[in-house]
């Protein structure tokens, strides 16, 4: 069926019309007349896939990717990036007046990157059997079904030959995969330091995955010296999902060092394996620099930085001061913050694992109240009660940093009837090629 697009949804797919109902269509461009074939017809909309372009886009271009669509990973690399942007910020724009109710809302333009490949710091390839070969790769979206891919272009060329080489290398050491009821490999965690190169690779198993894991080891730091460390971890074996599956205690050092160090605007940061650092680290400049302005902190103040990771915005913030609090649930994040605040010589700066919404409230109780606030909760956004603490303890300024357009724009709402205003929002495209968005947002105390 002919549909015109004439706009998208979160996830990048085009929105359309047929016959009154709203007909979603990944790869689709806005402005385009397309040829959908209709794959599902849900409650209140349709889902289909494009069959052929009537009319292209003029930001229409080829995909660099050869298994683009297969994958389903990079939702926008058929348009142009500055294509991309504008829809980005359609997506956040949409969101705060859709969901939030912000009607009118200004959305400042996306601030893109230079260049828009290569440059992702860590990534996940899961493993599988093709063809009897132990293969690396990404699972096709929505799937468990993996797309045989070492050359990814969201990455390094440095971590596509490692990639390529642990290939041959998981072949010849027969390492046993886990599949079939079998315990073994899972996935392989990759991190790059974008600042020295340095290369931190973690196997992700059910149990033991292979008899020669030593000479496996041995192989790869002697093959690429660029690695400079390997780690194993095991995870629970919960069979939902892996992105639901939970690290346990139990990580072992098989070769060098259990981290690698990124530097950012004269910082220095110790990064884990398993803590958490923004995947981009050239627009994670831009990132700082940002929360930083917008949260404008005094020498007088205090500012607590809630879901602060490895203290990254913490160390920047503390620059201009008077006292800084991070709050991080993950102990190992907790760890390496803490080495970073030793790293960069930063005195002023404290931090504390545990949950933010159990935390701040205890902090207030003491009366030990923040002029201002950082908040970059995961996808899910923050905890209602988090969102209380911060509203009924009155921070004069909050700068919400998001990835997710829709929880942003739920827990905005409820801060706006918690006597906040939207002051600024910034998105800033930290996942080129994709339809993810960060976005930075300030807010206000309304005084009454």
């Amino acid at each position: 069926m002919k549909v015109e697009i004439t706009g998208h949804a979160h996830d990048g797919a085009g929105v359309g019309r047929i016959e009154g109902k709203v007909i979603f269509v990944p790869g689709a461009l806005r402005g385009e007349l397309i040829e959908a074939e209709i794959c599902a017809s849900k409650k209140g909309f349709l889902q289909g896939k494009v069959y052929r372009v009537i009319r292209p886009s003029t930001q229409r271009i080829v995909p660099a990717c050869p298994v683009y669509e297969q994958c389903g990973g990079c939702a926008l690399q058929q348009a142009q990036y500055k294509e991309q942007l504008a829809i980005k910020q359609d997506i956040v724009r949409d969101a705060l007046e859709r969901i939030g109710g912000f009607a009118g809302i200004e959305v400042l333009p996306v601030l893109g990157m230079q260049e828009p490949w290569h440059y992702r710091n860590k990534g996940i390839f899961q493993t599988s059997r093709v063809k009897g070969i132990v293969r690396l790769g990404f699972f096709e979206e929505g799937t468990r079904s993996l797309v045989p891919y070492a050359k990814c272009m969201l990455f390094s060329k440095n971590v596509t030959a490692v990639v390529e080489g642990l290939e041959k290398l998981l072949n010849k050491y027969e390492v046993t995969l886990s599949e079939d009821g079998k315990k073994g490999l899972l996935s392989v965690l990759i991190r790059e330091s974008k600042a020295n190169g340095d290369i931190l690779l973690q196997f992700l198993t059910e149990g033991s995955f292979g008899e020669k894991i030593d000479q496996l080891v041995d192989a790869l730091a002697a093959s690429f010296p660029q690695i400079s460390g390997i780690s194993m971890q095991e995870k629970a074996a919960d069979k939902v999902s892996l992105a639901k599956q939970k690290l346990s205690a139990r990580q072992m050092i098989l070769y060098g060092k259990d981290s690698i160090e990124e530097r950012i605007s004269g910082f220095k940061y110790k990064i884990s394996a398993n803590s958490f650092f923004q995947v981009n680290s050239s627009q994670a400049k831009k990132l700082f620099e940002t929360a930083f302005e917008y949260v404008e902190p005094k020498r007088t103040e205090t500012i607590i930085d809630l879901y602060c990771g490895t203290g990254s915005m913490s160390l920047f913030t503390a620059k201009n001061a008077r006292r800084v609090i991070g709050i991080e649930t993950m102990g190992q994040a907790v760890a390496d913050a803490r080495e970073n605040a030793v790293l960069n010589r930063t005195e002023n700066v404290e931090f504390m694992e545990g949950a933010a919404e159990q935390l701040l409230p205890q902090i207030i109780d003491r009366g030990s109240i923040p002029e201002a606030a950082i908040v970059d909760p995961p996808r899910q956004g923050c905890d209602r009660k988090l969102l209380n603490s911060i509203t009924g303890a009155g921070l004069q300024r909050v700068v919400y940093v998001s990835c997710n357009p829709a929880t942003l724009a739920r827990d905005l709402k409820i801060m706006a009837a918690g006597g906040y205003s939207v002051v600024k929002v910034q998105p800033i495209d930290m996942f080129p090629q994709t339809s993810h968005v960060e976005t930075v947002v300030l807010m206000s105390r309304v005084e009454k």
